[in-house]
């Protein structure tokens, strides 16, 4: 059965269900003109964010703020909920907001356990597997091969980028070691 409780900051305006529903209540607001005006309570529709999960938009006193469902079902339905601790969904599907597939865990065992579902990003996924990249293993290594030829050399960085065809952002960032860590100088 589905239970409603008051959304924590925004009571007597929102209400959170335990099946993940969001609905604002029946009330009475200032139109332009500052005349009172009756709203009507309805359902809201979350958006899906990038990262999968829903969220809703919240107002209050004209003040908007965005967010995510699964954060705002927690701060009314969970014990010791705290802004602090993270909230997992158990069984890996961002989108099943169901209260009894939450639970709590700080920063660090909701990171492992996104690592050990699969779940990570693909902007920390490394080398050629991640989409993003514009180079391979093979490129990475004789970059870095030529790098350490160049030496500290002033303008090693645009002399082999214009040598290989690419951008000095992406010598640049492997000269300082920001990517492709884990290829050794062939």
């Amino acid at each position: 059965m589905e239970e409603w409780r008051p959304v924590p900051g925004h009571e007597g305006f929102y209400e959170v269900s335990n099946m993940g529903s969001i609905r604002s209540i029946d009330r009475i607001s200032k139109s332009k003109n500052r005349s009172p005006m009756r709203l009507s309570g309805k359902r809201l529709s979350p958006s899906l964010t990038r990262w999968g999960h829903l969220e809703v938009g919240l107002c209050r006193n004209n003040k908007h703020k965005t967010m995510r469902v699964h954060r705002i079902m927690a701060m009314a339905f969970m014990d010791g909920f705290d802004l602090s601790l993270d909230v997992d969904h158990i069984n890996g599907i961002k989108t099943d907001n169901r209260i009894d597939n939450f639970r709590l865990l700080d920063r660090s065992e909701h990171t492992k356990e996104g690592w050990r579902r699969g779940q990570h990003r693909a902007g920390t996924t490394i080398g050629s597997k991640n989409k993003f990249s514009k180079i391979n293993e093979a490129i990475a290594a004789n970059i870095k091969k030529k790098l350490s030829e160049y030496g500290e050399k002033r303008g090693r960085i645009a002399a082999i980028s214009r040598e290989m065809g690419l951008s000095k952002d992406i010598v640049g960032d492997i000269a300082r070691g920001k990517t492709w860590r884990h290829v050794d100088a062939s």
